[in-house]
């Protein structure tokens, strides 16, 4: 089983977040911040804000690394980094997704409905390890 090192970038603007509906790959049909893999020769940087820019159309700059999710199939293992982004617009209106490259959805949700999307694995628990959505009671 190879190691597949991946990026994603955590957009949040007013209260909502941006989210993708994966459109192959580990978990086909599920929503999770857009992102890739990463290529030779890139940083982490770079590939973070190259994702979102093809997943997405928005560009922004990465700023911090927010936390990594593992998930896996039956031929690899994926690293995936996810870094927290600054949107070049600084409103959600002004940054309108058009989804893109492997992604068939692109769009915001408001951080209080994200728990009823179907997650991709690993999303809903680094959401809770940096407090955008709420730990159950």
């Amino acid at each position: 089983m190879g190691l597949v090192i991946a990026v994603a970038a955590i957009a949040v603007c007013e209260g909502h977040i941006l989210m993708v509906q994966r459109g192959r790959g580990v978990g086909i049909g599920t929503w999770a911040p857009p992102g890739g893999k990463l290529e030779p020769g890139e940083t982490l940087e770079e590939a973070v804000e190259r994702e979102l820019l093809e997943e997405t159309g928005l560009t922004a700059r990465a700023t911090l690394p927010a936390g990594w999710v593992e998930v896996h199939n039956n031929v690899n293992r994926y690293l995936i980094i996810d870094y927290f982004v600054e949107l070049d617009v600084a409103t959600i209106h002004g940054n309108v997704p058009i989804a893109g490259d492997d992604a068939i959805d692109a769009r915001w949700f408001a951080i209080e409905s994200v728990g009823d999307l179907i997650l991709a694995d690993g999303v809903e628990g680094l959401f809770r390890e940096i407090h955008l959505i709420s730990r159950p009671s």
